[in-house]
Protein backbone atom coordinates (compact mmCIF):
# COMPACT_ATOMS: atom_id res chain seq x y z
CA UNK A 1 0.00 0.00 0.00
CA UNK A 2 1.83 3.42 -0.92
CA UNK A 3 1.42 5.92 1.83
CA UNK A 4 2.93 8.65 0.54
CA UNK A 5 4.66 10.17 -2.43
CA UNK A 6 7.46 13.01 -1.71
CA UNK A 7 10.33 14.86 -3.26
CA UNK A 8 13.99 14.16 -1.50
CA UNK A 9 17.08 16.05 -2.89
CA UNK A 10 20.01 14.84 -3.35
CA UNK A 11 23.69 16.09 -3.79
CA UNK A 12 25.48 15.15 -7.01
CA UNK A 13 28.02 16.60 -8.57
CA UNK A 14 25.97 18.12 -10.80
CA UNK A 15 24.28 20.16 -8.11
CA UNK A 16 21.25 19.17 -6.09
CA UNK A 17 18.54 17.23 -7.50
CA UNK A 18 14.80 16.24 -6.56
CA UNK A 19 14.27 12.17 -6.76
CA UNK A 20 10.53 11.30 -6.99
CA UNK A 21 10.00 8.96 -3.53
CA UNK A 22 7.28 6.72 -2.43
CA UNK A 23 6.62 5.56 0.96
CA UNK A 24 5.05 2.12 1.20
CA UNK A 25 3.66 -0.30 3.33
CA UNK A 26 4.70 -4.28 2.20
CA UNK A 27 1.04 -5.87 1.88
CA UNK A 28 2.62 -9.07 3.02
CA UNK A 29 4.99 -8.51 5.94
CA UNK A 30 3.64 -4.56 6.60
CA UNK A 31 6.93 -3.20 6.71
CA UNK A 32 6.95 0.56 5.81
CA UNK A 33 9.98 1.25 3.42
CA UNK A 34 10.76 3.84 0.92
CA UNK A 35 11.81 3.51 -2.72
CA UNK A 36 12.39 5.85 -5.86
CA UNK A 37 9.16 6.06 -8.34
CA UNK A 38 11.31 4.77 -11.13
CA UNK A 39 12.05 2.07 -9.14
CA UNK A 40 8.91 0.92 -8.50
CA UNK A 41 7.41 1.34 -11.57
CA UNK A 42 9.79 -0.72 -13.17
CA UNK A 43 9.19 -3.56 -10.88
CA UNK A 44 5.71 -3.23 -11.30
CA UNK A 45 6.52 -4.78 -15.09
CA UNK A 46 7.53 -8.14 -13.38
CA UNK A 47 4.66 -10.43 -13.60
CA UNK A 48 5.03 -11.62 -9.92
CA UNK A 49 5.36 -8.08 -8.57
CA UNK A 50 1.75 -8.76 -7.54
CA UNK A 51 1.47 -6.75 -4.34
CA UNK A 52 3.58 -3.84 -3.17
CA UNK A 53 6.62 -5.83 -1.59
CA UNK A 54 9.64 -4.63 0.15
CA UNK A 55 12.52 -5.82 -0.47
CA UNK A 56 12.79 -8.57 1.91
CA UNK A 57 9.51 -10.31 0.79
CA UNK A 58 10.30 -9.71 -2.87
CA UNK A 59 14.02 -11.07 -2.95
CA UNK A 60 12.98 -14.64 -2.27
CA UNK A 61 9.89 -14.63 -5.12
CA UNK A 62 12.32 -13.47 -7.87
CA UNK A 63 15.04 -15.59 -6.34
CA UNK A 64 13.04 -18.78 -6.36
CA UNK A 65 12.18 -18.71 -9.96
CA UNK A 66 13.51 -21.56 -12.32
CA UNK A 67 14.58 -18.89 -14.77
CA UNK A 68 16.57 -16.89 -11.89
CA UNK A 69 18.33 -20.84 -10.51
CA UNK A 70 19.23 -21.56 -14.02
CA UNK A 71 20.93 -18.37 -14.78
CA UNK A 72 22.54 -18.78 -11.19
CA UNK A 73 23.71 -22.11 -11.83
CA UNK A 74 25.17 -21.50 -15.34
CA UNK A 75 27.18 -18.49 -14.32
CA UNK A 76 28.63 -20.41 -11.26
CA UNK A 77 29.71 -23.44 -13.40
CA UNK A 78 31.34 -20.87 -16.13
CA UNK A 79 32.89 -18.73 -13.09
CA UNK A 80 34.46 -22.15 -11.51
CA UNK A 81 35.92 -23.43 -15.28
CA UNK A 82 38.28 -20.41 -15.41
CA UNK A 83 40.76 -21.79 -12.46
CA UNK A 84 42.21 -18.03 -12.22
CA UNK A 85 38.77 -17.04 -10.97
CA UNK A 86 37.95 -20.23 -8.63
CA UNK A 87 41.35 -19.21 -6.85
CA UNK A 88 40.57 -15.95 -6.90
CA UNK A 89 37.15 -16.12 -4.95
CA UNK A 90 38.75 -19.00 -2.72
CA UNK A 91 41.37 -16.28 -1.43
CA UNK A 92 38.28 -13.85 -1.29
CA UNK A 93 36.24 -15.97 0.86
CA UNK A 94 39.43 -16.78 3.09
CA UNK A 95 40.19 -13.40 3.75
CA UNK A 96 36.79 -12.40 4.68
CA UNK A 97 36.85 -15.17 7.39
CA UNK A 98 40.13 -14.03 8.90
CA UNK A 99 38.44 -10.40 9.19
CA UNK A 100 35.23 -11.47 11.74
CA UNK A 101 35.23 -11.35 15.05
CA UNK A 102 38.00 -10.62 16.68
CA UNK A 103 39.49 -10.24 13.63
CA UNK A 104 38.09 -7.95 12.21
CA UNK A 105 40.87 -5.04 12.26
CA UNK A 106 38.18 -2.15 13.13
CA UNK A 107 37.95 -3.06 16.25
CA UNK A 108 41.64 -1.84 16.02
CA UNK A 109 41.81 1.72 17.51
CA UNK A 110 44.72 2.95 15.43
CA UNK A 111 42.87 1.24 12.38
CA UNK A 112 39.65 3.00 13.09
CA UNK A 113 41.75 6.37 13.61
CA UNK A 114 43.38 6.00 9.94
CA UNK A 115 39.85 5.12 8.51
CA UNK A 116 37.86 8.32 9.86
CA UNK A 117 41.41 10.22 8.80
CA UNK A 118 40.95 9.38 5.02
CA UNK A 119 37.17 9.63 5.08
CA UNK A 120 37.76 12.86 6.43
CA UNK A 121 40.09 14.06 3.79
CA UNK A 122 37.43 12.56 0.98
CA UNK A 123 34.48 14.64 2.42
CA UNK A 124 36.78 17.85 2.46
CA UNK A 125 37.21 17.57 -1.48
CA UNK A 126 34.66 20.11 -2.99
CA UNK A 127 34.25 18.65 -6.05
CA UNK A 128 33.89 15.11 -5.31
CA UNK A 129 33.06 15.20 -1.22
CA UNK A 130 29.36 15.72 -1.17
CA UNK A 131 28.56 12.93 -3.52
CA UNK A 132 30.94 10.65 -1.64
CA UNK A 133 29.40 11.21 1.73
CA UNK A 134 26.20 10.96 -0.35
CA UNK A 135 26.72 7.56 -1.75
CA UNK A 136 27.93 6.39 1.98
CA UNK A 137 24.85 8.21 3.70
CA UNK A 138 22.35 5.85 1.35
CA UNK A 139 24.25 2.63 1.57
CA UNK A 140 23.63 3.78 5.46
CA UNK A 141 20.37 4.73 5.23
CA UNK A 142 19.47 0.99 2.82
CA UNK A 143 21.26 -0.78 5.84
CA UNK A 144 19.17 0.35 8.44
CA UNK A 145 15.89 0.12 6.37
CA UNK A 146 16.98 -3.75 5.55
CA UNK A 147 17.27 -4.01 9.25
CA UNK A 148 21.24 -4.58 8.88
CA UNK A 149 21.76 -2.53 12.07
CA UNK A 150 19.37 -4.15 14.69
CA UNK A 151 21.37 -5.60 17.29
CA UNK A 152 24.49 -3.62 16.59
CA UNK A 153 25.44 -1.59 19.82
CA UNK A 154 25.67 2.06 19.95
CA UNK A 155 26.96 4.00 22.89
CA UNK A 156 25.37 2.36 25.85
CA UNK A 157 21.92 1.06 24.41
CA UNK A 158 21.51 -2.40 25.06
CA UNK A 159 19.57 -4.79 23.05
CA UNK A 160 16.89 -6.74 23.73
CA UNK A 161 15.27 -10.06 22.19
CA UNK A 162 11.38 -10.03 22.40
CA UNK A 163 9.85 -12.94 21.34
CA UNK A 164 6.34 -11.45 20.10
CA UNK A 165 3.12 -14.04 20.70
CA UNK A 166 3.23 -14.97 17.07
CA UNK A 167 6.73 -16.35 17.58
CA UNK A 168 8.08 -13.22 15.58
CA UNK A 169 11.69 -12.09 17.68
CA UNK A 170 11.99 -8.73 17.71
CA UNK A 171 15.10 -6.52 18.66
CA UNK A 172 14.22 -3.27 20.70
CA UNK A 173 16.88 -0.45 21.81
CA UNK A 174 16.42 -0.51 26.30
CA UNK A 175 14.09 -1.50 28.47
CA UNK A 176 11.36 1.11 27.65
CA UNK A 177 10.90 -0.16 24.05
CA UNK A 178 11.31 -3.55 25.67
CA UNK A 179 8.24 -2.76 27.83
CA UNK A 180 6.38 -0.81 25.33
CA UNK A 181 6.81 -3.85 22.48
CA UNK A 182 5.76 -6.20 25.28
CA UNK A 183 2.49 -3.65 26.34
CA UNK A 184 1.33 -3.79 22.59
CA UNK A 185 1.62 -7.63 22.30
CA UNK A 186 -0.48 -8.24 25.53
CA UNK A 187 -3.40 -6.17 23.58
CA UNK A 188 -3.02 -7.50 20.46
CA UNK A 189 -1.75 -4.33 18.92
CA UNK A 190 -0.40 -4.38 15.37
CA UNK A 191 2.69 -2.74 14.43
CA UNK A 192 6.41 -2.25 12.62
CA UNK A 193 9.54 -2.18 14.84
CA UNK A 194 12.60 -0.30 13.51
CA UNK A 195 11.38 -0.04 10.38
CA UNK A 196 10.88 2.90 7.03
CA UNK A 197 12.79 6.18 7.10
CA UNK A 198 11.05 9.61 7.33
CA UNK A 199 13.19 12.42 5.38
CA UNK A 200 13.27 15.76 6.74
CA UNK A 201 15.84 19.24 5.87
CA UNK A 202 17.24 20.95 8.53
CA UNK A 203 16.94 24.77 9.16
CA UNK A 204 20.48 25.35 7.50
CA UNK A 205 19.40 23.17 4.60
CA UNK A 206 20.87 19.86 4.93
CA UNK A 207 19.30 16.92 4.77
CA UNK A 208 18.51 14.38 7.82
CA UNK A 209 15.91 11.18 8.06
CA UNK A 210 14.16 10.14 11.34
CA UNK A 211 14.39 6.37 11.83
CA UNK A 212 11.21 5.80 14.13
CA UNK A 213 11.01 2.97 16.88
CA UNK A 214 7.62 2.14 16.14
CA UNK A 215 4.31 2.05 13.71
CA UNK A 216 1.45 1.32 15.68
CA UNK A 217 -0.96 0.37 13.21
CA UNK A 218 -4.43 0.70 15.43
CA UNK A 219 -3.02 4.32 15.96
CA UNK A 220 -1.86 5.35 12.73
CA UNK A 221 0.99 6.79 13.98
CA UNK A 222 5.40 6.48 14.46
CA UNK A 223 5.57 6.25 18.13
CA UNK A 224 8.83 6.67 19.78
CA UNK A 225 9.44 6.08 23.80
CA UNK A 226 11.58 8.39 24.61
CA UNK A 227 13.08 10.22 27.89
CA UNK A 228 12.35 13.78 28.31
CA UNK A 229 15.30 15.14 28.70
CA UNK A 230 16.30 13.42 25.70
CA UNK A 231 13.40 14.87 23.54
CA UNK A 232 14.62 18.52 24.49
CA UNK A 233 17.96 17.49 22.80
CA UNK A 234 16.00 16.40 20.05
CA UNK A 235 12.93 19.06 19.76
CA UNK A 236 13.91 20.67 16.98
CA UNK A 237 14.16 17.85 14.54
CA UNK A 238 10.40 16.62 15.24
CA UNK A 239 9.50 20.12 14.99
CA UNK A 240 10.68 19.90 11.52
CA UNK A 241 9.70 16.11 10.72
CA UNK A 242 6.03 18.07 11.71
CA UNK A 243 5.90 20.72 9.81
CA UNK A 244 7.76 19.10 6.76
CA UNK A 245 5.35 15.86 7.22
CA UNK A 246 1.72 17.57 8.21
CA UNK A 247 0.28 14.07 7.14
CA UNK A 248 2.33 12.05 9.29
CA UNK A 249 1.77 11.63 13.02
CA UNK A 250 4.75 11.03 15.76
CA UNK A 251 3.59 10.30 19.19
CA UNK A 252 6.12 10.73 21.71
CA UNK A 253 5.98 8.85 24.77
CA UNK A 254 7.38 9.95 28.06
CA UNK A 255 7.74 7.93 31.22
CA UNK A 256 4.54 9.62 32.53
CA UNK A 257 2.86 8.41 29.33
CA UNK A 258 4.19 4.52 29.50
CA UNK A 259 3.16 4.89 33.33
CA UNK A 260 -0.73 5.88 32.13
CA UNK A 261 -0.75 3.21 29.47
CA UNK A 262 0.01 0.82 32.32
CA UNK A 263 3.95 0.02 31.64
CA UNK A 264 5.72 -0.30 34.75
CA UNK A 265 9.10 1.06 34.17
Amino acid sequence: MILEQFTEKRMWTSGEVGVNMVRIQCDQCGTVHTREHKHLRKMKIHPLFDKEYCNKCWRPKIYNTPEYLAKMTAGVKKAYENPELRNRISKIVKARDNMTGDKNPMKRPDVRARVSASRQRLFADPLTGPAIKKKIATASRVAWEEGKYIGSKTGKTKWHDYTHSTGIIYKVQGTWELKFIEWLDQHNMEFTCHRGRIPYTARDGTLHNYYPDFFVNDWNCYVDPKGEHWYEKQIEKFQLLREQHPNIKIRILHRKELINLGIKL
